[in-house]
């Protein structure tokens, strides 16, 4: 199918930059919550491990992805899974948009290692406050986006040993290790001290014939979707309390004043559209 050309005049302010060679672990070393806000990104190269600061960037920062990397976007929706990823066929855009700053990066930068031998041209502006929607839209609106769902299985699930005081007993899942990400899971760049996570509680929902479980820290933050059998499995090695209350809106009747952890509804397909049925208290 042939592609639409469009094009958008935007009014910036200051100079246009040009990066020759920028990775992106130098880009977003002085990258800042409370300054750039929310992060837009499109890449069709993606690395899950390409740099150590990935964490820094605010939760429910999103990423289009191109979908031949779809393995590397899983590894990286496993770590960290309070940012949203979309993967997009034959995605070709480079760019970055930071929402607050209105910053700008296009070009032919790429989420790869700082060590890379690609020699690289991109261009960095400020889109005026009057244009940015318009210039988001432009480059991040799309149509075969598909948001990426990502199951824990059995084999997934740990258990905290004897050493690890304060959270025995519990079970974890692998983003738990990201004890960094954890620690900056808000909309600032305040860091609270580490500490372990682990579930503490598990969302059922039915949709249609298909029954899908959400599980949650102690925090009620989400941690991402299990199996059916990684559910089956903790139930059989922990002692699970079920209840037919749940916590939990439709992403759809969020409200405003929703706190953040809570954001994941408005993007996630399951927990978007409905309800759970059931709570499950690990």
């Amino acid at each position: 199918m042939k592609k639409i050309s469009q094009v958008k005049e935007v009014a910036t302010s200051g100079k246009l930059k040009i990066h020759r060679n920028l990775s992106y672990e130098e880009y977003f070393s002085t990258y800042s919550r409370d300054v750039d806000g929310l992060a837009i990104l499109a890449t069709y190269s993606f690395n899950a491990h390409a740099f150590n600061d990935f964490n820094r960037l605010m939760p429910f920062s999103k990423f289009f992805i191109a979908k031949k990397k779809k393995r590397a976007a899983i590894d990286f929706v496993r770590r960290f899974p309070l940012y949203v990823v979309y993967l997009v066929p034959e995605l070709h855009t480079k760019a970055c948009w930071f929402e607050r700053s209105r910053k700008m990066l296009i070009g032919s930068e790429n989420i790869y290692d700082g060590k890379s031998d690609f020699e690289e041209l991109s261009c960095e502006f400020v889109v005026s406050e009057s244009d940015a929607k318009e210039m988001v839209d432009l480059a991040f609106d799309i149509d075969t986006r598909e948001y990426l769902r990502v199951k824990y299985d059995a084999s997934d699930i740990a258990i905290y040993p004897s050493n690890c005081q304060g959270v025995v007993g519990k079970a974890f899942l692998p983003c738990h290790k990201e004890i960094e990400y954890w620690s900056r899971i808000s909309s600032s760049d305040e860091k609270k001290d580490g500490i372990q996570h682990y579930i503490y509680c598990i969302l059922e929902y039915k949709i249609k014939r298909e029954i899908c479980y959400l599980a949650f820290d102690r925090y009620y933050q989400f941690c991402g979707e299990l199996s059916l059998n990684a559910f089956a499995h903790i139930n059989n090695i922990l002692n699970v309390r079920k209840q037919k209350f749940s916590f939990l809106e439709s992403g759809v009747e969020l409200k405003s004043s929703a706190p953040l952890k809570d954001y994941f509804t408005k993007f996630h397909p399951i927990a978007q559209q409905n309800k759970p049925i059931y709570a499950h208290y690990v």
